[in-house]
């Protein structure tokens, strides 16, 4: 595929609505000669070959089903992980039984490689993804196997609303346990951090005034022998340490 997004919609509608050469065809050319495949009810993994299998999967399907109507909803492409998710709904009529029919809503999870020269991208695996509402109008039809699910899933809500509740206690010493850990940890931080800070703080300024008062001290010193200089020059004397020499 030159690009994943455009493409991807050919692709699909030739493996579910071509021809067994077309699915061929297909299969040849936009998947590796490893990749894999992953269905609800089918699994091929990956070796040198595989796709092979999946080949024989698609035509089985299209035996089941010759007419089969597909509506793509939307397509996302992640060119930094290679991901193209499809999500889609079909329409699937076994030949054999055709009241069975069933309309199911899917997501489709491609995991894509670039040819490194031609820059084409190749299918390395198909993961079709159902939740278990859809994928169950396969083996119980007529919406009945779909109400099983969701009844079944309202009571595991109901479940966990008991459980939350029984629960209640444990969760709430958990938190007050974690509540006193944080607090005394940050007041472990902050007398850590405040009595060192302040430290810190207080040597840094005594050193500074330190500077400065010796600072001040060579000031004066240098005046101090500015001065006298000067009065040596005035009186005509030169002063070494504590002598004094005239000089003529």
């Amino acid at each position: 595929m030159d690009d994943p997004t455009n493409d991807v919609s050919f692709v699909i509608h030739a493996l579910t609505r071509g021809s067994p050469s077309e699915q061929q065809t297909a299969i040849q050319t936009y998947f590796t000669s490893s990749a894999s495949f992953s269905h609800p009810f089918c699994h091929t993994g990956s070796f040198e070959g595989s796709r092979y299998l999946i080949l024989k999967i698609y035509q089985w399907y299209k035996i089941l089903s010759p007419k089969i109507e597909l509506e793509i909803h939307s397509v996302a492409f992640d060119p930094k992980s290679l991901v193209l998710f499809v999500s889609l709904t079909q329409l699937f009529t076994p030949f054999l039984a055709p009241i069975f029919a069933n309309r199911v809503d899917l997501d489709v999870k491609l995991r894509l490689i670039q040819h490194r020269h031609t820059g084409k991208y190749y299918i390395a695996s198909q993961t079709d993804l159902y939740t278990i509402d859809q994928w169950v109008r396969f083996l119980i039809p007529w919406g009945i196997g779909t109400a099983m699910v969701c009844f079944l899933q309202f009571l595991a809500t109901l479940g966990c609303v008991l459980g939350a509740w029984v629960g209640a206690p444990i969760t709430w010493a958990r938190e007050r346990m974690t509540a006193q850990g944080r607090g005394m940890g940050r007041l472990g931080e902050m007398r850590e951090n405040g009595i060192g800070k302040t430290a810190g703080k207080a040597t840094g300024a005594i050193e500074h005034e330190a500077e400065k008062v010796e600072e001040l001290v060579e000031e004066a010193r240098r005046a101090a022998l500015q001065a006298d200089d000067e009065r040596a020059e005035e009186t005509g004397l030169e002063t070494y340490g504590k002598m004094q020499v005239v000089t003529t």
